[in-house]
């Protein structure tokens, strides 16, 4: 439509209305490089949807869990098929060996908040993480902390019944990895109070503490076992990137020499 041509012709005036839809959750540098990621050139086949611009491999990912917790919550309520029930991760029927439930449970949402502000916030943090690390390897880590979270999910759930379903035990860990990719970045959290990225991603985990003690914490292993693979992810490559740093060399004193002392110099060495 319009909004398509718009963006094809004035791609600089779409990242501006990206930015100013970032600005509104708080995102006040959208365009700010990474600590210690290098930002990737902006791919030029990105998926544009009204004002919105994203990577393709974030339009998928927010697609499938869209139509898919949709799906599941229709046809529950109105058929026999029980997708949702296929599909959330049950660690007693990946012992039995339905181990598709490692890759699938973060498709279901059961709430249509948390799936708005879900997919909201799988698109505010995964452009960057795409700019930084690539489509293809944000698809590839993304799918490997999905399936690392389900097999210690699983492990925990040998002697403590626990499960998961839903996106945000994902979403937690992406969190604390973009925070700690982007820690000096400053957000305005719902507009009052200032954040940077480092500060983001202790309020995450934070924010789990407190809602494990209202609701139990069984319900929150997922989300625990994925905030800590991001900061077991992120801190040694944040000393591998600092290791590579050229070390700074320590200069002497600089000797500053006079005419005077030139003169004698060339005196000297003349007459040897």
């Amino acid at each position: 439509g319009d909004s398509a041509l718009i963006v094809r012709k004035c791609p600089q005036k779409t990242r501006q209305v990206s930015g100013q839809l970032s600005a509104a959750v708080g995102d006040t540098h959208p365009q700010e490089n990474s600590r210690y990621l290098p930002l990737m050139p902006r791919a030029s086949n990105d998926f544009v949807i009204g004002p919105l611009r994203m990577p393709r491999v974030i339009a998928f990912i927010i697609g499938a869990i869209a139509v898919t917790s949709i799906a599941a919550a229709v046809l529950g309520r109105n058929t026999s098929i029980p997708l949702g029930q296929l599909l959330y991760l049950s660690p007693a029927d990946v012992v039995r060996g339905q181990v598709w439930r490692l890759l699938t449970w973060p498709l279901l949402e059961n709430e249509p908040i948390g799936l708005l502000f879900g997919c909201y916030t799988l698109y505010w943090v995964g452009r960057d993480l795409v700019e930084a690390w690539g489509e293809r390897s944000f698809g590839l880590r993304t799918l490997a902390l999905t399936l690392l979270v389900g097999v210690l999910t699983t492990a925990v759930a040998l002697a403590w019944p626990v499960g998961a379903a839903g996106v945000w035990p994902l979403l937690d860990g992406l969190l604390v990895i973009w925070g700690l990719s982007f820690r000096t970045r400053t957000l305005n959290f719902f507009g009052l109070l200032p954040l940077s990225g480092l500060r983001l991603a202790q309020l995450t985990v934070g924010l789990t503490v407190l809602y494990a003690v209202f609701s139990g914490v069984a319900a929150f292993v997922p989300h625990f076992i994925a905030e800590g693979l991001g900061y077991l992810w992120m801190v040694p490559f944040a000393r591998w990137q600092r290791s590579r740093k050229p070390k700074k060399t320590s200069q002497g004193t600089a000797q500053v020499f006079s005419f005077s002392d030139w003169y004698e110099e060339n005196n000297k060495t003349k007459k040897n």
